[in-house]
């Protein structure tokens, strides 16, 4: 192979990486990167494509026909979710594969990528139509979801303007659920809020980390158990630095305390879910487009596990059943747009967080009520392992049968 021949596909193994490491940094698990870099080296010629992901770190090694290696390693410090950004660079590499432009026609496009920016007041709306639907949907007011909502700009402007990829993601939870929650308290003490579970409850929900939960699945399911046991700790960790930072702000200015308001009706909680959807694909910068898909998926995620827990009143089970409904939901939607699944996903999952469970798990702390600390303890484990345990069984028996399938049309085309 020539010189210069080499040299562009280097830079082509380069870009290829720089790829991979924005896809991880934006909410794809690590077997979409390694799939999406092999991809686009076979594209090009490569005789053999070894990829190895972390959620920190990418190494890529490739072997051309002629007996050339070439090796890259990138690091990746900062992941977050960026919904918009996952699909053009998912749409990037389907072109790549399709057209193989030059390592300088693909630097070009993956810099236009990178170089879009979210509408603050549609990120902002995002904020406060998540939050505002989720207070309501565990049963606020409509007032507790005003005081969710206005402490939701708050943390808007933290995330927006005082966060940096430097910091340490426990720490910035801590700080971030700590400021939320002292704003809770005041609302409720100042009578612009009613019920400071519910609207705490609804400011929770943003802190969450639903991603790492599909993420860990996934990853786990395709092998990669490292980075997929990893994500589950950090998913603790930050759901611990979560319940932590409620924690500080009750004991500071007047503890947490449990309402006995009624909750709202299935329709009203399906409407939510669906809204919180929403919400949460602004939140995460998903194209408008994706809206109505979004919405459809939160709606049918919480209409499933209604319709479990009428049939049988077992958290885990309707957690799983709605669980592996949406897996399905996701796989079948990503192939017909053409776009990732877990852009679908991790909107639709929204309504099954155990965010109300993590609340009163804290809130029993708080109180020394150690009964109530283990009863919604429990609840959020239940809920926990019925979204992990449901997605793995959908995405698992989904493959299997996409894998026949392509069996049998191999078997009809060479008989």
């Amino acid at each position: 192979m020539e010189q210069a021949e080499l040299r562009e596909y280097k830079d082509i193994l380069a870009q290829a990486v720089e790829i991979g490491k924005y896809l991880l940094s934006s909410g794809a698990e690590v077997s979409r990167v390694e799939d999406t870099i092999e991809r686009i080296l076979h594209a090009y010629g490569a005789a053999q494509v070894d990829v190895f992901a972390l959620q920190s770190l990418i190494l890529a090694s490739v072997k051309l026909s002629d007996g050339s290696e070439c090796i890259r390693a990138r690091r990746v410090v900062n992941t977050g979710t960026n919904l918009r950004q996952l699909e053009d660079l998912n749409q990037l590499a389907r072109e790549i594969c399709a057209n193989r432009p030059t390592a300088a026609e693909i630097e070009a496009r993956l810099k236009d990528i990178l170089a879009r920016k979210s509408t603050p007041l549609l990120t902002l709306a995002g904020y406060l139509l998540a939050v505002f639907t989720m207070a309501v949907f565990f049963g606020g007011t409509v007032r507790d979801g005003a005081a969710a909502a206005a402490i939701a700009v708050v943390i808007f402007g933290i995330d927006r303007y005082l966060r940096k990829t430097e910091y340490n993601l426990f720490v910035y939870t801590l700080f971030s659920s700590l400021i939320a929650g002292l704003l809770a308290v005041l609302c409720v003490k100042s009578g612009f809020g009613e019920h400071m579970d519910k609207i705490m409850i609804g400011d929770i929900m943003l802190f969450i980390p639903g991603l790492a939960l599909c993420n860990a699945v996934k990853d786990i399911l395709h092998k990669d158990h490292l980075t997929g046991v990893s994500r589950v700790v950090e998913a603790l960790m930050v759901t611990l630095f979560i319940a932590f930072g409620f924690y500080i702000a009750s004991l500071t200015v007047g503890g947490m305390v449990s309402s006995n308001r009624p909750g709202v009706s299935d329709w009203v909680q399906i409407l939510c879910g669906a809204g919180g959807s929403v919400g949460y694909a602004l939140f995460f910068l998903a194209r408008p487009d994706k809206l109505p898909l979004a919405l459809v998926g939160g709606g049918l995620a919480w209409g499933i596990y209604l319709l479990v827990w009428h049939a049988c009143p077992s958290i885990f089970l309707a957690s799983a059943v709605a669980a592996a409904a949406v897996c399905v939901y996701s796989e079948i939607v990503s192939r017909v747009v053409k776009a990732p699944a877990n852009i679908f996903m991790i909107t639709a999952l929204i309504p099954l967080l155990p965010g109300s469970y993590l609340y009163y798990a804290t809130a029993g702390l708080v109180s020394h009520s150690m009964a109530q600390f283990y009863d919604y303890g429990s609840r959020v484990l239940q809920a926990t392992l019925g979204i992990e345990g449901g997605i793995l069984i959908a995405y698992f028996l989904f493959m299997h049968i996409l894998g026949l399938r392509a069996k049998l049309k191999a078997k009809a085309a060479h008989p």
